[in-house]
């Protein structure tokens, strides 16, 4: 009985014009990105930092999306400081998906929490070319932030 009721709930809320979900709010000032090096042939790192007053964050759920003509994918590490794991899949190239989870225990105010490893091709159009680190983050009151970052990349002959 209890599951015939469920099910005509949920048939209800569904039914009769249910509206699209609203487009995330992004909120400014949760985290900064950071991007290293970026030479021809060499080596480019961008790094997600708890931006200063952020409160108690917790866990993140984020993608990471970047140019698959200029760069490839080499790695994402966790920092250690920031006492979390973190997992990370390249579903689709350019857009590496990434979850850091682990202890209740709030990230380190203003730390770094995760790092990618890019290479940048040898033969990569030199100029700008933008990161954008978009996803949620999880205070330790259980509320939910969106939150969309990018930095700006220099690749360098």
């Amino acid at each position: 009985m209890t599951l015939a009721v469920l099910a005509s709930s949920c048939r209800s809320s569904t039914e009769g014009g249910a509206s699209a979900p609203a487009a995330p709010q992004f909120e400014k000032g949760l985290f900064a990105v950071e991007a290293e090096g970026g030479s021809k042939g060499g080596e480019a790192k961008v790094r997600l930092r708890v931006a200063k007053g952020a409160g108690d964050l917790n866990v993140i759920i984020a993608q990471v999306e970047y140019d698959t003509a200029r760069m490839k994918l080499k790695n994402c590490d966790i920092d250690p400081a920031a006492g979390k794991q973190l997992l990370s899949l390249e579903q689709t190239p350019g857009k590496v998906r990434t979850i850091v989870t682990g202890s209740p225990d709030p990230l380190p105010a203003e730390g770094a929490v995760f790092a990618c490893s890019f290479a940048v091709a040898g033969d990569a159009q030199a100029g700008p070319t933008v990161v954008r680190i978009e996803g949620d983050v999880s205070d330790t009151e259980f509320v939910d932030h969106s939150f969309r970052e990018e930095v700006t990349l220099q690749v360098r002959e």
